[in-house]
Formats: structure tokens, sequence, C-alpha cells
């Protein structure tokens, strides 16, 4: 009996240590199977990874300029941000995404729903500079670009109004003037049209509100000329002298100021 009683515990025990085994191998099993299935999920879905994962690698195709990649890898990752730690970052980089690939009117449009949703956050400063910028590097030439010169004006003006203490200010400023220049060349256009048809009333119209909105601009000292020979054409030889003498006194060694005397002289009013 106590062989029997022997056997019967050797057999109880092997089955124990088996299960006990079986339990170990499987606790040990269940990560390696873990780890294997989300290596097998994340090649399957390359996007279905933590949000500061898919930051850090969009950067890095952005600075390759692979800038639909970049966009590909921050539109995962905004379905992914559910606590909206990494939103901001990814907005900006996808509007920074189209303006480095020349895309200017879509920077534009992600650079504005940017600043309609962040109006006071840190980076709204950069976003509103960058969207005048997405407008001002859409001007080509001034009679076909005359509403982004416009919008682009409009929008430096409410970066210096809205932020006015931020690091684009200098360059704003340059870029205002820069697009009062373009906006003068644009109505010395119109007004020089409109001098070669003969029209003199609309020609002085434009050039008398262009040296008015935009004074000394680029462009002045060929529209002092034109306006006073409008007036010269329109037999009003006082405004005519009125105007070529101002020429003559704002740019004495101008060519303008040479031609401007020789009408002075067929008027007989030369300074």
């Amino acid at each position: 009996m106590a062989v029997k009683s022997s056997t019967v515990d050797c057999v109880c025990l092997k089955r124990v240590l088996n299960i006990i085994m079986r339990i170990i191998r499987f606790t040990f099993i269940i990560p390696f199977l873990l780890f294997f299935i989300g290596c097998a999920s994340i090649m399957a879905d390359p996007m279905n990874r933590p949000p500061a994962e898919l930051l850090k690698e969009a950067r890095k195709e952005f600075k390759d300029k692979n800038f639909e990649r970049t966009r590909e890898l921050l539109e995962a990752l905004k379905a992914r941000d559910a606590e909206k730690k990494y939103y901001v970052n990814a907005l900006i980089l996808i509007a920074d995404s189209y303006f480095a690939q020349g895309k200017h009117m879509e920077a534009a449009i992600e650079y504005k729903a940017f600043l309609d949703l962040h109006t006071y956050h840190k980076k709204a400063p950069y976003a509103q500079y960058m969207l005048a910028l997405s407008y001002f590097e859409q001007i080509d030439s001034v009679d076909r670009s005359f509403e982004n010169i416009l919008i682009a004006r409009r929008e430096f003006h409410n970066l210096l109004k809205r932020y006015r203490n931020n690091r684009y200010r200098k360059s704003a400023l340059a870029k205002i003037v820069k697009c009062n220049n373009l906006l003068a060349e644009y109505e010395d256009y119109v007004g020089s049209f409109y001098l070669k048809k003969g029209a003199y009333r609309a020609a002085i119209g434009r050039f008398e509100g262009l040296l008015k909105d935009f004074p000394e601009s680029t462009v002045e000292v060929d529209v002092l000329l034109k306006l006073g020979r409008a007036y010269k054409e329109m037999d009003n030889t006082g405004k005519a002298g009125e105007i070529l003498s101002l020429l003559v006194s704002r740019y004495p060694s101008s060519k303008q100021a040479a031609r401007a005397r020789e009408i002075l002289d067929t008027l007989s009013l030369s300074p």
C-alpha cells in the first residue's frame, strides 16, 4: 500500500509540475506574442503610432523635402492626438509644407485656419506673418497681381496691429513699403494708359491719387512729369508749371527734371 501511495503521489507531482511549467511558458510567451502582434500592426499600418513619433518623422520628411509624406504623417497625427498635445505643431507644419513646396494659396488657407482657431497662441504672430507672405509670394506683374498686393499689404498691417511686439516687424514694414510701391506702379500703369489714349482728365485723377496715397514712391518722379504733361495737354499751363517746377525742385539731377525744364521753357515758366 505504501508503494502504491508513493506512485500516486509522484504522478500527481508530475502533473502539478507540468501545469506550472505550462503557466511559466505561457507567461513568457504572452509578451513576445504581444510584441510581434504590435510589430505586425505597425507594418500593416505605419501610421498607427504615437503622435510624438509621427511628429518626429514628419519633421524629418519635411527636412528632406518630402512634403506629401510630411502631410500624410501629420494628418495621421491629428487623428490620433486625442489630448491635442501635438495638434498645433501639426497645423503649422502642414502650412509650412505647402509654403515650402511653392503652393502659396494652399499655405495661406492653412495659416488662416490656424489663426481662426488660435488667434492668441504663441505661434500666432508667425502664422500671421506667413499668411501675409503667402500672398506676397503670389505677386507677379502689377497688372495681374493687384488683388494679391492688396491682401498681402492688409495682412502685414494686421500683423503690426494685432501683435505689436513680434520678431517679424522689421520685415513686415519693408514688405509694406514694397507693396505700396507696387500699388503705385499699378496706378502709374493705368494713368499712363489713359494718357496715351488722350483721356487726360482720367489720367490726372489717377496720377494725383497716386501722389496722395503713395508719397515718395519709386515712380513719383515719372508721375510728376506725366501729370505735368497731362495738364499741359488740357491747356492748364498754371497747374502744369506748378507740377513740373515741383519735379525740378525735388529731383534736380534727374533726366525727368531735364525734360520738365524743356516743357517749362515752352510755357515761358522756366524756374
